[in-house]
């Protein structure tokens, strides 16, 4: 019986890190998506900018 519910409080406390580790995941990908977005406006800017000054 007590094996059982340290079974039970590992697979508990094992499910916790999995779910940390899913929302740290997120927050690092919301964080690269950002920086794509950032610098792809940055890149529109400049062509932009350049196709300007060859008119």
């Amino acid at each position: 019986m007590e094996r059982s519910n340290l079974q039970k409080a590992a697979l508990i406390q094992t499910r916790k890190e999995l779910a940390d580790t899913e929302a740290t995941f997120e927050d690092q990908l919301k964080g690269l998506e950002e920086k794509i977005k950032v610098s792809h406006k940055v890149l529109l800017q400049r062509v932009a900018k350049k196709e300007k000054r060859n008119l």
